[in-house]
């Protein structure tokens, strides 16, 4: 039963199927596909055997297409979404490779996206923490809440975000690790504390089995 490792790419005779680009962003759907988002050529679609479903690029789409794919969420009704790194936030119809963005976040980097409930969370290269609201679009900045000093992002170099099971979601920065609290609005959400973790820099985070960050 010992699975191996296959490599895909530019030094593979029979799996040269996705150029040589970085890939900065994977991805599995429900269906078992694999969406694969890359630095410059925008995104490719692999179904379970390997093989290429679709590429939607700049070069190959007649209306605007990322070319650089940071991030990806599939949200609870299927959609999907990306996150670039100069048009903020885009919508993707994986069969037209029709693109909605939004203004509000044009010329801002997304690094991770991630859903908690009815609101997508979005963390970006430089400007913080955002919300979108799934069911009337609204985008928000999470800055501070409930007038307190230290019930703030720390940092808004935001390199990754999680949700644990219990629906709080935790921020890996420039600075280190912050959880916020989504019902409470609050970056105090472990330890009365807005960074966990101090003067590293945080680049991905995991739960394990038994609740352990």
């Amino acid at each position: 039963n010992r699975k191996t490792f296959q490599y895909y790419g530019y030094r593979s005779m029979r799996h040269n199927i996705i150029g040589d680009n970085c890939v900065m962003s994977v991805l599995k759907g429900e269906d078992g596909n694999l969406f694969i988002g890359t630095d410059k050529d925008g995104l490719y679609i692999l179904d379970e055997k390997g093989e290429v479903i679709k590429h939607l690029s700049p070069n190959n789409w007649g209306n605007y297409f990322p070319s650089s794919i940071l991030s990806m969420c599939i949200d609870s009704e299927g959609e999907l979404w990306v996150g670039t790194a100069l048009k903020g936030l885009a919508k993707v119809d994986i069969q037209s490779g029709k693109v909605t963005t939004f203004k509000e976040l044009d010329g801002i980097q997304v690094n991770a996206i991630v859903q908690v409930k009815e609101k997508l969370y979005l963390g970006t290269q430089g400007s913080g923490l955002y919300s979108l609201n799934l069911e009337n679009n609204l985008i928000l900045k999470c800055e501070r809440y409930n007038n307190g000093v230290n019930d703030e992002l720390p940092n808004k170099w935001i390199n990754s975000l999680f949700r644990d099971k219990d629906g709080k979601l935790w921020i890996g920065h420039s600075k280190g690790v912050t959880c916020f609290d989504p019902n409470k609005n609050s970056f105090l959400a472990y330890g009365n504390k807005n960074i966990i973790i101090h003067d590293c820099i945080c680049y991905s985070i995991m739960e394990d089995y038994n609740g352990d960050i």
